[in-house]
């Protein structure tokens, strides 16, 4: 698998890949995925790294959320999680 992906790496063409992304983008062949954690961000006018801080979470921790790559999850290490009362 190593050797498959090396190969393919060797032969690619970034620079045709990303004019040939460009391109599709401005066509609108690509969707881009709403990202509530990420709208929320922006009406705030704050930078992740400020909005990360808010929360109380790690910068890439915000970036996976606004990403889609991992759901925000209530717990202790984040902003208002596991407070005792």
């Amino acid at each position: 698998m190593a050797a498959l992906l090396a190969e393919f790496e060797a032969t690619r063409d970034l620079y045709t890949e990303l004019m040939q992304a460009a391109k599709d983008i401005q066509a609108g062949l690509c969707h881009v995925v709403y990202s509530p954690v990420a709208a929320a961000r922006k009406n705030t006018g704050m930078s992740p790294e400020e909005f990360a801080e808010l929360l109380g979470v790690p910068v890439s921790t915000l970036e996976e959320w606004e990403q889609g790559r991992a759901p925000p999850e209530r717990s202790r290490s984040h902003a208002g999680g596991g407070r005792s009362r």
